[in-house]
């Protein structure tokens, strides 16, 4: 069995000499790989994942993220094995990373379980997985209905599929198939129990490909400390540490009633998703509490829409303009859009910003594509650091993200 070991607070030392000592003992290719057999076909395996923990705990979360999800596929995972019965999350994904795990109502985990990753490689290049987030999740002692999460490390261990150019029979030849093998030994013969993946399938789902022995990545929680600045969202399971710069605005705008999340079992957000210019009008009237007697509404705002009233109160203060006579209510925004669109917000409510020249725009490379309605605006959200591009450009035509959605109206309401 190759395992794959690591502590919560590890630092790069202990890593790095974790790292060499597993270098060490493979004896061929590095210990978590995955060689497939050639051509084209879907190939299935599994990685198994221990979690072991002395306390109490109320779930697991776990970001997987692939290097390319059209040829390497998170097909599901199993809890193989621990005490009680936990609910499992079923994988969603989010770009190239799958959120998933298994949670209950109260601390009532303990101890050891097992996770089975079940995937599925049909591409030739070489790929890679990466558990990219492992966070426990407890429920306070103070206040049993505030979940307060454990985290691991980021990019805490990495598998590399491989597609072997060769023939299938090396490295074991048939060892994966969970009844010994027919031509490995030691570390590259598979066989059967915890070495052949502990699966009637063996190489085709219980380990790993050509009679390797099946990866194990054990993560061991020894009293690490509750996390003071949580590095994802305490709501909504698919807003992570990436989105580091967006979660005090999600989550603050989410205890306001403005933003919701795109569903509740489990609770996502989708930050990564553009927003549509109907939702996003309908943030703006919650963000602000706008209200206007209305005479009508765009002809392409369906009567009955949930985002019918908010549009149609926009559109009588003239936050809201359209193309022509329609609004558009199923488009995404543009990035220009979004900042004409707060521009004129804060005009109406009484709360302009000063105005800026449009000398401000020279330091994006881009600033030729920003359309001469949205000028004033952007380098009035510019000057102001309501808006700040990458550094270099400012992405006018761009589509909104719900997460930059949020990071704006929190800057410009909190």
């Amino acid at each position: 069995m190759i395992i794959i070991k690591k502590r919560l607070l590890a630092k790069v030392l202990a890593i790095c000499i974790a790292a060499l000592l597993l270098s060490a003992i493979a004896p061929v290719a590095s210990a978590n790989t995955v060689t497939v057999p050639p051509g084209t076909d879907e190939h299935r395996f599994s990685i198994e994942i221990e979690l072991t923990d002395s306390r109490q705990f109320a779930g697991v979360h776990i970001d997987l993220t692939v290097s390319d999800s059209a040829a390497l596929q998170l097909a599901g995972f199993e809890v193989t094995s621990g005490g009680g019965a936990p609910q499992s999350v079923s994988p969603v994904m989010n770009g190239d990373t799958y959120s998933f795990g298994f949670f209950t109502d109260g601390n009532y985990f303990q101890g050891t379980y097992s996770l089975r990753l079940l995937l599925n490689y049909s591409g030739s290049a070489d790929q890679a997985l990466t558990l990219d987030r492992i966070a426990f999740a407890r429920y306070s002692q103070e206040n049993p209905q505030v979940s307060e999460w454990m985290r691991t490390l980021s990019d805490y261990a990495t598998v590399n599929i491989t597609r072997s150019g060769g023939d299938p029979n090396v490295n074991g030849g048939n060892g994966g198939s969970g009844n010994g093998g027919t031509g490995g030994s030691g570390n590259s013969g598979g066989g059967s129990g915890a070495g052949g993946g502990g699966s009637a399938d063996g190489g085709d789902d219980g380990g790993t490909a050509g009679g390797e022995p099946a990866i194990v990545i054990a993560i061991e929680d020894e009293g690490t400390p509750l996390a003071e600045n949580p590095e994802r969202s305490s709501y909504f399971i698919d807003v992570v540490s990436r989105h580091y710069w967006a979660i005090e605005a999600i989550d603050t705008l989410y205890e306001m009633g403005v933003v919701r999340g795109t569903s509740t079992d489990p609770m996502m957000y989708s930050p990564d998703d553009y927003i549509k210019r109907g939702d996003f009008m309908l943030m703006i009237v919650r963000a602000f509490e706008l209200e206007a007697e209305t005479d009508g509404n765009f002809p392409d705002v369906p009567q009955g829409s949930y985002y019918y009233d908010a549009i149609a109160i926009a559109k009588t203060l003239d936050i809201a303009r359209g193309y022509g006579v329609d609004f558009h209510p199923e488009s995404f925004i543009s990035r220009q859009e979004m900042m004409a669109v707060i521009d004129r917000t804060l005009r109406t409510i009484g709360r302009p910003l000063p105005q800026a020249p449009l000398s401000v725009l020279d330091a994006f490379a881009d600033r030729d594509r920003i359309a001469d309605y949205a000028l004033e605006s952007v380098a009035t959200l510019v000057q102001s650091e309501i808006i700040r591009g990458d550094g270099t450009r400012i992405n006018p035509l761009g589509f909104t993200t719900r997460a930059e959605m949020a990071v704006v109206i929190f800057r410009i309401t909190v």
